[in-house]
């Protein structure tokens, strides 16, 4: 009797069981919409911002599997979360794809496109507790994503592919407190890859950053001085090398005896080679005359007004600038006084770094009034691929008051840089590679 008991309570108890069970799916269910549910037809070409726009204000977290072309839509919901692997494809005519107006929103598993450098943002949040995580970001725009008088934001485990497309800065944080940009992936961008104003407490750990450079050589015939080059995509910066030795630009601070000028615009460029009074400089026949172009400039920059970050365990693989970059400047938000060093970065760890394949310096603080730099424990190698003389270094600093412990800085067979440490205002304290 016992044990007809025992299996009559088992079989009440998997019926409780049962039904806990159906009413927490259908609770989980009904917390979350599609844009289907309003009338999306997520095919790509029909404009489903209306769609959209409903699906978000409903409130409920939104789940986006299909594909969907859409203009500005607005994130007014606390705690809403979208996602689900699905594709937002920005329409002529937008501003910001997604402005989140909301705490604590979550954006995960979306794919952005983007066409037309017109787009200003993909998203931008002055929210607190905006998390953006493993989605992707492709074609041309101004940025990615914006952090604009925010708190607590967090960029991760994404994908920025600026291949065949430009960007004006990929990820911009301003006047953020407290902010993460880890384990992203930033390749073939353009402008500063990753750039913070104003804003403090942060991390910037374990990002790869991969930018190629576009090389194209000629050689010269007996006395020749004029060369036209051709790149495969257009690039923002260039540099000239004669013979693999660097060629600095005419009428700059860099010494030599033959210099370069460079004209043209989009992937055509005609360099000349010159003289120091100015005069074509006659090169000898089967010499090499190699252009080098960046469409990437700084991957990190550090600046005006930011402080205590962390930077820490990223991979840098090309640059048209420095690899990493304190610097300070003036800017649309406020205006910077050069009088007060609390305008200039302060607090900022540089610690294991690897850099590499670099226009100019891996490293760079570039005002003296910045305090509190440490840089330890860098690998950097092949910096000052296109620039010579005192930017052709692993690190460059303004001035000594900076600490630094045990870096590398090396050549591989391709480098050329000049000094493992640059001093510009005590330069008896450099060291040369």
């Amino acid at each position: 009797m016992s044990s007809k008991r025992a299996i009559s309570w088992m079989f009440v108890f998997l019926l409780m069981l049962l039904v806990v069970s159906e009413r927490s799916f259908s609770q989980t269910t009904q917390t979350e919409a599609s844009p289907e549910d309003f009338g999306a037809a997520g095919d790509g070409v029909k404009d489903d911002t209306t769609s959209l726009q409903k699906a978000l204000q409903s409130g409920k977290n939104i789940v986006l599997k299909k594909t969907y072309f859409t203009k500005d839509l607005n994130v007014t919901t606390a705690n809403q979360k979208i996602f689900g692997g699905g594709k937002l494809v920005a329409a002529p005519g937008t501003e910001a794809l997604l402005s989140i107006r909301a705490p604590n929103v979550a954006i995960e598993g979306i794919n952005f496109v983007f066409s037309n450098r017109k787009v200003k943002y993909g998203i931008v949040t002055s929210a607190p507790g905006t998390r953006v995580t493993g989605s992707s970001f492709s074609g041309d725009i101004g940025h990615y994503i914006l952090g604009n008088s925010a708190t607590g934001l967090t960029i991760s485990r994404n994908v920025f592919n600026g291949a065949g497309s430009s960007q004006g800065a990929p990820v911009e944080v301003s006047a953020v407190k407290q902010f993460s940009v880890i384990e992203n992936q930033f390749k073939d961008v353009t402008g500063f890859n990753l750039q913070t104003r104003w804003s403090q407490d942060g991390e910037i750990l374990r990002n790869n950053f991969i930018n190629p450079s576009h090389v194209s050589t000629l050689t010269a015939v007996q006395g020749q001085s004029t060369f036209e080059f051709s790149l495969p995509y257009p690039t923002a910066r260039q540099g000239i090398r004669l013979n693999d030795k660097v060629v600095p630009p005419q009428g700059g601070v860099l010494g030599g005896t033959v210099f370069a000028t460079v004209k043209g615009t989009g992937n055509k460029r005609t360099v000349t080679l010159v003289d120091r009074q100015g005069q074509p400089y006659p090169s000898q026949a089967g010499d090499r005359v190699t252009l080098v172009g960046w469409r990437s400039l700084e991957n990190i920059n550090i600046n005006a007004g930011t402080s205590r970050v962390k930077i820490m365990g990223n991979t840098i693989d090309g640059s048209g600038d420095g690899g990493i970059v304190i610097a300070s400047d003036y800017n649309v938000r406020r205006i910077l006084d050069p009088k007060n060093p609390a305008d200039f970065p302060q607090d900022i760890l540089i610690e294991g770094n690897k850099i590499r394949n670099i226009h100019a310096e891996g490293i760079g603080v570039l005002f003296s009034k910045s305090e509190g730099i440490v840089i330890r424990n860098n690998q950097i190698e092949d910096c000052g691929q296109s620039l010579g003389g005192f930017f052709s270094s692993c690190i460059f600093l303004a001035a000594d008051n900076v600490r630094l412990e045990n870096n590398g800085c090396r050549n591989t067979s391709s480098g050329i840089t000049l000094y493992k440490v640059f001093v510009s205002k005590s330069p008896q304290k450099s060291q040369r590679l």
